[in-house]
């Protein structure tokens, strides 16, 4: 077994959220698909999944992705962590070299922004880890 480096990673790992969707857009879930119905009209995600971008299409809602488009829609939906679309943006780890936000301060701004100004729903965990404790024997 070999060692990936960070760019082979990175491409293993948006390959891999590009396959998790088909062409009908019925790979998100029910958590997705009631967030998109909800009227708003803004979003933040760390996921750079198209989950929630297809569910907003299956409900007839029309998003603009940002920062890659600035056209204007519906709903807007900034997606922090990048976009399987724009591999080269997808962010797995940061490190001490590449601190969160390094170039991206005006889109932290805009998180900022939202949290003193909007209400926040965080969308739960599906998979909650029943023993959060890493030490079964305490």
């Amino acid at each position: 077994m070999r060692e990936l480096g960070a760019v082979e990673l990175q491409a293993l790992a948006v390959a891999r959220l590009q396959g998790t969707h088909c062409p009908a857009g019925t790979r998100y879930s029910v958590a997705h698909a009631l967030l998109a119905a909800l009227p708003h009209e803004a979003a933040v995600t760390t996921n750079s999944d198209l989950c929630y971008d297809e569910a907003c299409g299956a409900a007839g809602v029309s998003v603009n992705l940002l920062p890659y488009s600035t056209r204007f829609t519906q709903r807007w939906l900034l997606k922090l962590h990048g976009d399987v679309n724009h591999p080269e943006d997808v962010v797995l780890a940061y490190t001490s070299d590449a601190p969160y936000g390094t170039g991206k301060e005006a889109l932290a701004g805009i998180v900022q922004a939202m949290l003193i100004t909007k209400h926040s729903m965080p969308k739960p965990n599906p998979n909650p880890n029943p023993n959060p404790n890493p030490n079964p024997d305490h």
